[in-house]
């Protein structure tokens, strides 16, 4: 009897464990999503309002994927019923473009695939993740029209209630951070600052007293009947000093936009694109500010609170980074040692515990021997003690019992009477028996 055969005899319409991955399934997206989870899902997810960092390590095909998918639709769920003290969710689980960046950064032997991830930082990890949340920012507030779904909507209420200091960390997130490839950064930053009503026309003071002091300069000769073509020399070196003050802050600006683009690897800046961000804002709006001219992570951990801060004038209060695929990169595919250089640096108690941010770290099984295998400066840096870690994301028979029913159930809907698991077999073949085979298969893919 062929697969298909057997399916149609009980009346179950597809083959409801064809496929492997959860990203692409059908059947978990339309009937799994909601209804069947982990036996650690509680820990793993906690509850909204009250989310906090967990550290997971499963091996492949255990369901990392499809945790992620349903932790994003709980968050939506949730922000749909209420428009204040929502959940920002940023999912970090793409790290190639992010990686081929870094790398074009390093130099010589330094960008060898077995060499380059000795030199990846958690300050390049934070310049992800704020590239990330960033550009899905700006992407939601310049859609037009608002999207119809009001999980991660942006208000123009609440963009309208921004004050200058919000408006201005808007916009030097978004010079800094933006990452579309829809339109130049520069168009998106111009729509932005009009979208949310910045105001700059001081920017035009050094071009003014340019002008102004060059006019003076020139009619001065014809003001006492001088001849032109004697004073020229003076002239002409008058209007140049009238132009000192814009160069200078040009100059300036492109010193700073250097520095950026040399310190934020992971993004890919142009030094003359942010130099012309730069001098679109106030002088005074920029004072003190943490700009990333350093390899700095205090100056990341500034930043990453102005997202937060601005956030929650926009209905906000959480956020959520779920980190997924790390063993998926092409640079990495696989090895074990780069995955560890990759992620160890995310390993940091005050990242982690950082207020207001829960961090959902689906990791790779291979990684957890090693960890325990750390040494005692390791565990006072990460506190492990302190996060919600599950060693392995192993199933219950039970559980993946449910799993397989609820899949089965969901492709014979158009029987008269749905199907279940011990139909499939013989009928000296009990629910135990089968819930034993599963505990030994342990994880979804491998049952399938």
């Amino acid at each position: 009897m062929k697969v298909h055969q057997l399916l149609d005899k009980y009346g179950i319409t597809q083959n409801p464990f064809a496929q492997e991955d959860a990203q692409s399934d059908a059947v978990f997206r339309e009937n799994c999503l909601n209804d069947i989870h982990h036996p650690s899902w509680d820990k793993i997810f906690g509850r909204i309002g009250d989310l906090s960092t967990s550290i997971v390590f499963g091996e492949k095909g255990a369901g990392k994927t499809a945790l992620k998918l349903q932790m994003i639709e709980y968050v939506a769920a949730a922000n749909r019923s209420t428009t204040e003290k929502r959940t920002w969710v940023v999912v970090y689980d793409d790290f190639n473009p992010f990686i081929d960046e870094y790398r074009e950064r390093l130099g010589g032997s330094r960008r060898r695939p077995e060499k380059a991830f000795k030199y990846w930082q958690l300050s390049d990890h934070i310049d992800a993740i704020l590239s990330l949340a960033t550009t899905k920012l700006i992407d939601l507030t310049l859609q037009d029209p608002a999207p119809s779904d009001a999980a991660f909507r942006i208000e123009n209420a609440n963009l309208q209630t921004l004050n200058v200091n919000e408006q201005r960390d808007f916009l030097l997130l978004a010079a800094v951070y933006d990452r579309s490839h829809d339109q130049s950064r520069l168009d998106r930053w111009s729509k932005l600052k009009k979208k949310i009503g910045y105001k700059n026309w001081e920017v035009l003071k050094y071009i003014l007293i340019g002008v102004l002091a060059s006019l003076v300069v020139i009619g001065i000769p014809a003001l006492f009947k001088v001849s032109i073509a004697s004073s020229w020399p003076y002239v002409l070196g008058g209007v140049l000093a009238s132009w000192i003050p814009y160069l200078w802050q040009q100059l300036y600006w492109y010193w700073t936009g250097s520095q950026i683009t040399s310190q934020v690897r992971v993004v890919d800046n142009r030094t003359g694109v942010l130099k012309s961000l730069l001098t679109k804002f106030r002088a005074k709006d920029l004072l003190n500010q943490p700009l990333p001219t350093r390899n700095r992570s205090d100056l990341r951990y500034d930043l990453l609170t102005k997202l937060q801060n601005l956030l929650k004038r926009l209905g906000f209060h959480n956020m959520m980074v779920i980190v997924d695929r790390v063993d998926e990169p092409h640079l990495i595919d696989g090895n074990v040692d780069r995955m560890k250089e990759l992620m160890w640096s995310f390993f940091d108690n005050k990242f982690l515990k950082h207020q207001e941010v829960s961090f959902k770290l689906l990791l790779p099984a291979e990684l957890y021997p090693i960890l325990q295998k750390q040494d005692k400066q390791f565990y006072e840096r990460a506190r492990l003690d302190k996060q919600n870690m599950i060693p392995s994301l192993s199933w219950t028979g039970e559980a993946m019992y449910d799993v397989v029913n609820r899949r089965i159930r969901a492709c014979s809907k158009l029987a008269e009477k749905p199907a279940n698991l011990e139909e499939l077999f013989e009928n000296n073949i009990s629910r135990a028996e089968l819930i034993q085979l599963m505990v030994q298969l342990r994880v979804p893919r491998l049952l399938f």
